[in-house]
Order: C-alpha cells, then sequence, then structure tokens
C-alpha cells in the first residue's frame, strides 16, 4: 500500500504541530505514512510552496498551526476546494477562546508559538547537545550553533548543557596531547567555535579531585607535566586557529562564561543562532 503523507505547516518551527501529530501517530500499529514539514510560514510567498507541495500528491493531509487568519483561511480555502483532509489546529480552539474571552485574537504570526515552540526548542537543543557532549559524534556537527573545545575537566559540559537550556544546540570536544585533532571541525564555520583556557594549576587540582574519587590510575590524567603539555598544544592549536573565540574559564561562573560567548557570537558577523 502506498504510504500517505502529512504535511505539517506552521508560522514558526512546526515543533508544536509535529509533537501534536506524533501524539496521535503513536496511537496507531504501522500508520506507513511519510512526515513533511514546512516551517516560518508568514507570508503568501511561503504558503504557495505548502500548496505546490500539497498538491502534488494525492493522498495527503494537511495539519496547520497559523496565527495569521488571512493565511490561515487561504490554506483552509485550498484544502476545502480541493478535497484535501485537513487540520486547522489553532483555527479550531481560538475560535473557542475568543468565544469564551469574548475577544478577537491578535492574529500575529508567531505569537501562539512562543511557549510551545520555545520549550520545544530547548528540548530539541538538549537532544542535539547530550548526543555530540565529549568527543561523542561528529553527525550533524554543521547544525551546532557553538562547538566548544578545551582540555579534559575545564568545564565544557556543564557549559553546554547551560547553553543548550538557553535553546543552543553544542557540541564539545576534549583535546587530549597525542590524540588527533577531529578532523571535520575544520570543515565548519571557525567563528562558531569556543576554546576553553584554564589555568593549569587549578585544572591539576580538579584532575586529581576527580581521580581521587573515582580511583581513577591513569598517571598522565593528574601529571603537573603532562598538564602543563597539554595546554601548551592547545595555545598551539589557537594560534592556528584566529577565529576561534578564546575564553578563560578560571575561577567563573558558568553564567558569566555562557553570557560572554553569547555576547560575541550575537555581534559577530551576525550570527544567526537556533535560539
Amino acid at each position: 500500500m502506498e504510504k500517505k503523507r502529512l504535511l505539517l505547516v506552521s508560522d514558526g518551527t512546526a515543533e508544536t504541530v509535529k509533537r501534536i501529530t506524533e501524539a496521535f501517530l503513536v496511537q496507531f500499529d504501522n500508520p506507513n505514512v511519510s512526515v513533511m514539514r514546512f516551517g516560518r510560514v508568514n507570508n503568501t510567498e511561503r504558503l504557495s510552496e505548502v500548496i505546490e507541495a500539497a498538491s502534488s500528491y494525492s493522498d495527503i493531509m494537511v495539519l496547520f498551526t497559523i496565527a495569521d487568519t488571512k493565511l490561515r483561511n487561504i490554506l483552509h480555502r485550498y484544502c476545502e476546494d480541493n478535497n484535501i483532509f485537513h487540520i486547522d489546529i489553532f483555527g479550531f480552539f481560538l475560535r473557542k477562546f475568543e468565544g469564551f474571552l469574548g475577544k478577537k485574537v491578535a492574529g500575529k504570526s508567531g505569537l501562539l508559538h512562543r511557549i510551545g515552540d520555545k520549550y520545544f526548542d530547548r528540548i530539541a537543543a538538549l537532544d542535539y547537545t547530550l548526543a555530540h557532549d565529549d568527543n561523542r559524534s561528529v553527525k550533524d556537527i554543521e547544525e551546532a550553533d557553538i562547538v566548544i573545545l578545551g582540555l579534559s575537566r575545564s568545564g565544557k559540559t556543564p557549559l553546554s548543557l547551560y547553553l543548550a537550556e538557553e535553546g543552543y544546540r553544542v557540541a564539545n570536544f576534549a583535546l587530549v596531547k597525542g590524540e588527533r585533532f577531529p578532523s571535520i571541525l575544520d570543515s565548519i564555520d571557525q567563528n562558531r567555535v569556543v576554546v576553553l583556557t584554564i589555568d593549569p594549576e587549578v585544572l591539576l587540582g580538579i584532575r586529581r579531585h576527580r581521580a581521587k574519587k573515582l580511583r581513577l590510575s591513569n598517571p598522565n590524567y593528574c601529571s603537573r607535566s603532562f598538564i602543563y603539555e597539554e595546554t601548551e598544544m592547545l595555545y598551539e592549536l589557537t594560534k592556528k586557529h584566529p577565529q576561534w573565540l578564546k575564553v578563560e574559564v578560571t575561577g567563573r561562573s558558568i553564567e558569566e562564561i555562557a553570557s560572554e560567548i553569547l555576547e560575541v557570537f550575537n555581534k559577530k558577523n551576525g550570527m544567526k543562532l537556533h535560539a
């Protein structure tokens, strides 16, 4: 049997309508559907792309969450005229709220997605960040808003998770003397790379405390000479990559470090981040 298609349309990220659709699909055994998503549908040009996609298939259902009444009505009318299954998710509930509150909706694109989409954006950012923590994966590395590099125990993971809570997709990599630098990192936008620097004596204390607590036996891990060699390696690496943002983390809070990174990134070349 040919796959049925679901077309998910939103004036936001389309994450909310995706979650709603998933909540329904999970109730069916092997629904055999393919899903297409259209986000940022907030003008007629973008809406025409949706209509073109809808017209390309015969067995399709359109689900949409669009706040703009004009755009919502155009899509609704098109689906009606062409006998396309469709669900105007926000339209239905908005009419109920209008009746209850006795007020008309603002009808501005994106207003109704701020809570839902931002929440799901944070969830997606956390999922991405956990999957790319501590050299775990380079898959989809080009989707990272921020790539953090640093020596082991320099605070990469807690900083990454803090930024993910703010909605940023973060990948972090530990740099170890004697191990190859991940070559794929040379192919990404170097302006998105942050390297954390830390006082070697402070790092020595952190590693010794952790080694004692976890009963680690790696002699290099807590070796003062090895840590100084790693610090020198990091210094030489940053000299080869002047685009990287160097951030000193010694004695600083995660909030302070994150604030510095975001302030620089938001100014740097008009960089656009997911959040």
